[in-house]
């Protein structure tokens, strides 16, 4: 009797075996959670990649806008200076925009004159090697018929983009306006220009010049 006792108290605590010598659904490992939390983690570790992409693309542009916004600014200073010489009676043609030049009443970027110290190229295409050009050319709808006296840099397609949209001229059109450097004229603009930038005192364009190709912000200094 005594040893059936004790072969009772003695397995009491062991669970139970089914049948044929299987363990219970009980004892085993639980799969189902470890896939669920490996399926989340994948997830969010797509999120995070996506995140990563779209923060660059949002980066980029946010700096396209505000680099847009300084080049526009300088643009409007760079009239700003010619309007105070041209308002004192000197003749457009007759004011000197060479950046070296920091001394005399007609000068741009003299203290006397413009009151202007020479524009940065930091904004450029190539800052480098990119220079702002001073010269002359037809812009439609502003002023008569005698060639405007425009201010031009090259910068990135990003940037103009951005310079564009900021000014309300909406996708930047492209056309040939010429061999562009300090001593050559603006070439008279195509139709599509006329469309786009007519009237407008400020913009950029996408030259198609086999010469100087690029994109090219422009800003009207005087009208004639």
């Amino acid at each position: 009797m005594s040893a059936i006792i004790q072969a009772s108290y003695c397995c009491r605590d062991q669970p139970p075996v089914e049948a044929h010598g299987r363990i219970p659904p009980a004892s085993g490992m639980a799969i189902g959670p470890i896939l669920f939390v490996i399926a989340i983690l994948a997830i969010l570790a797509m999120a995070i990649a996506a995140g990563s992409n779209m923060f660059a693309v949002t980066a980029g542009e946010e700096a396209n806008r505000t680099h847009a916004a300084s080049i526009i600014q300088i643009g409007q200073g760079l009239r700003s200076g010619m309007t105070r010489i041209v308002a004192l009676g000197a003749a457009a043609a007759s004011v000197d925009v060479n950046t070296q030049n920091t001394t005399g009443n007609l000068a741009l970027f003299s203290s006397q004159g413009g009151g202007l110290v020479a524009p940065s190229t930091m904004l450029a295409a190539s800052p480098g090697s990119d220079a702002w050009i001073f010269t002359w050319g037809p812009v439609t709808n502003v002023g008569g018929p005698s060639l405007e006296r425009l201010a031009l840099l090259k910068v990135s397609q990003g940037l103009c983009d951005q310079v564009n949209l900021l000014l309300g001229i909406g996708a930047t059109a492209t056309g040939d306006i010429g061999a562009l450097d300090n001593t050559t004229n603006m070439s008279a603009w195509s139709a599509g220009l006329n469309v786009a930038y007519g009237g407008r005192l400020a913009g950029c364009i996408d030259n198609s010049n086999a010469v100087t190709p690029g994109y090219y912000f422009y800003q009207v200094l005087s009208e004639q």
